[in-house]
């Protein structure tokens, strides 16, 4: 049971709040989606804060991925950082380093393409889901 009495006072004590916070430049809003109808570019922003969070869930899951590439196949991680990480280098080149051919270069460095890709994914879910990260 509620008292009645006391509903009078309360509504006007909000008003007066909301009289008050109005006199201070403050304004209040009912819900996000009237927020966001008044400014709408605070949706903008937020939109960016999301993507960018998600840009270095994505490097961080690169970023593990490629230290797996390492441990699982190091010949092939040589490969990837030299061609990656190198700049001004020709695929020839470091095929010779490697010695091994081009072709089985390019093939080794596929491989070790579709693997980094794999393995991203998989850490992608475990990131976006991880509340520490």
């Amino acid at each position: 049971m509620q008292n009645y009495e006391l509903i009078p006072l309360y509504q006007r004590k909000r008003c007066a709040n909301r009289a008050e916070s109005e006199r201070r430049g403050l304004l209040h809003y009912g819900t996000e989606s009237e927020l966001l109808l008044m400014k709408p570019e605070i949706s903008d922003i937020w939109e960016d804060m999301e993507k960018d969070w998600y840009e270095k869930c994505q490097l961080k899951a690169i970023r593990l991925s490629i230290e797996d590439l390492a441990k699982l196949r190091p010949e092939w991680y040589h490969i990837f950082v030299d061609y990656y990480y190198t700049e001004n280098v020709r695929k020839s080149d470091i095929a010779k380093k490697h010695g091994i051919s081009r072709q089985s270069f390019e093939r080794k460095l596929n491989k070790a393409l579709r693997l980094v890709k794999r393995l991203s994914y998989k850490y992608l879910d475990e990131v976006l889901h991880d509340p520490a990260a």
